[in-house]
């Protein structure tokens, strides 16, 4: 769970929970619509490199409009990924996630962990329910899986049409529940990172919720044009801090300057504390 920047633009066209998908082709009532597509990410100096297939299959399952979608996703991720800490004029020691082992990072280096890899399996399916001419129901179900991160989501969307069907009106409903095992375990908050071996964490694992609501239009324009409007509000409640981001106390700060309790025993060296943000 190093890169959620990434993930989330790797994530946006296939795992969003208020997407709503046009299949790309239309079949017969008795056929599936499949489609594939593969995603490669890469960043230069050994930096992080994401691999991704995907595989999408839909069918009608009468002539009232029910459908029936569903969506794999694969994600693979390696390379060195930034630590959250900053450049230093003298060598940077930092441990690894798990605790047993170091790293270090050259005097005016970006820190990196060139030991991160991880591999996310995604699936979704959406059901859409027909309840009269104009208006149908969306019911989604997502979930995603890491090694040390599961993300369950449930969703649902009333849409109607209007002006001939071509105006179409959007209302959606998505909850998430993600629990983090970290290798390692959970890092106190703000507390300086140890040499391998010693403990400063607080459990195995934590857990947050996601709540997003989705209202929007859609309008016909002509045969080949379309016109969307959306807004969106989403509250996210609970362990909000990346469990392998670390920040450099660049200024001196009561409780956590003490450079004692650092791999970094050089007094030239920036201290540096697990990040905290608000729940």
């Amino acid at each position: 769970m190093q890169l959620k920047n990434i993930k989330g633009k790797l994530g946006l066209a296939t795992c969003s929970l208020l997407q709503i998908t046009a299949p790309a082709a239309q079949a017969s009532d008795s056929e599936w619509d499949v489609d594939t597509a593969f995603l490669y990410y890469s960043e230069s100096d050994s930096r992080v490199s994401a691999f991704e297939p995907a595989i999408y299959a839909g069918r009608e399952l009468g002539d009232d409009g029910e459908r029936i979608d569903l969506r794999l996703v694969i994600d693979v991720l390696t390379g060195a990924s930034p630590n959250g800490a900053h450049a230093s004029s003298v060598v940077q020691t930092f441990t690894t996630p798990s605790g047993n082992a170091t790293y270090t990072a050259k005097p005016g280096e970006n820190p990196l962990d060139d030991t991160f890899q991880d591999t996310r399996v995604a699936f979704g399916a959406d059901w859409m329910l027909p309840i009269n001419r104009l208006s149908r129901v969306k019911l989604g179900l997502n979930t995603s899986v890491e090694y040390d991160y599961l993300s369950l989501g449930l969703s649902g969307s009333y849409m109607r049409d209007l002006n001939n069907k071509n105006t179409t009106l959007t209302a959606s409903l998505a909850f998430n529940n993600d629990i983090y095992t970290p290798e390692g375990g959970i890092p106190i908050a703000l507390s300086p990172m140890r040499e391998p071996g010693q403990t400063n964490r607080e459990g195995s694992d934590d857990t947050k919720t996601v709540a997003d609501f989705l209202i929007g239009v859609t309008q016909v324009v002509s045969r080949h044009t379309l016109i969307e409007a959306n807004y969106s509000y989403g509250i996210s409640d609970g362990y909000l801090n990346d469990p392998f981001k670390i920040v450099s106390v660049v200024d001196s700060v009561a409780g956590l300057s003490d450079n004692s309790a650092l791999l970094n025993v050089n007094p030239d060296a920036l201290p540096y504390v697990y990040e905290n943000r608000p729940d």
